[in-house]
């Protein structure tokens, strides 16, 4: 496989990518995906958690939970293949990886939405406070409408 024998320089986003939009049908590749984030540099991470989230592979997702120490970006990737995976044991590491909400600005407002989407389908308890204090954020304010359904308590399954 291409990123097995990958060598420096070669440009393994676009592979990582494609096997993203293979999906499920790409499982056999999620290893070596995981062995890529290993290396770092090898690939954006972000890049590459999304698209094991989208491959669907769950036996990754405790080799992803590191990632939650990352970059805000990183973090929002991480929370929604923990929900795409159903991994509920990962949600007190996704709420603790949430910035305070004080030090959020405009451009992070998206990734701090992916992550309470992420908390929600994964049936955190703390998700409808959490979305209130983001709402109190000037810089999120623009969110509500993504937000309020957030508000709610989630639906156990």
């Amino acid at each position: 496989m291409l990123l097995r024998d990958a060598k420096a320089g070669d440009r393994l986003e676009e592979a990582v990518l494609v096997l993203k939009d293979i999906g499920p049908p790409a499982r056999s590749a999620a290893e070596e995906i995981v062995g890529l984030l290993q290396k770092p540099g090898a690939v954006d991470a972000a890049i590459a958690i999304e698209a094991l989230g989208r491959i669907g592979d769950s036996a990754v997702a405790p080799r992803l939970l590191p990632f939650l120490m990352g970059p805000l970006r990183v973090k929002s990737e991480v929370a929604g293949a923990m929900a795409r995976f159903a991994y509920e044991d990962s949600v007190p590491l996704i709420e603790k990886a949430l910035p305070d909400p004080e030090d959020v600005n405009a451009e992070e407002a998206h990734h701090i939405y992916a992550i309470l989407r992420a908390l929600h389908e994964l049936g955190s308890e703390a998700t409808p406070q959490l979305a209130r204090d983001y709402l109190g954020v000037p810089e999120m304010r623009h969110m509500h409408n993504l937000l309020e359904p957030f508000l709610e308590a989630p639906d156990r399954r």
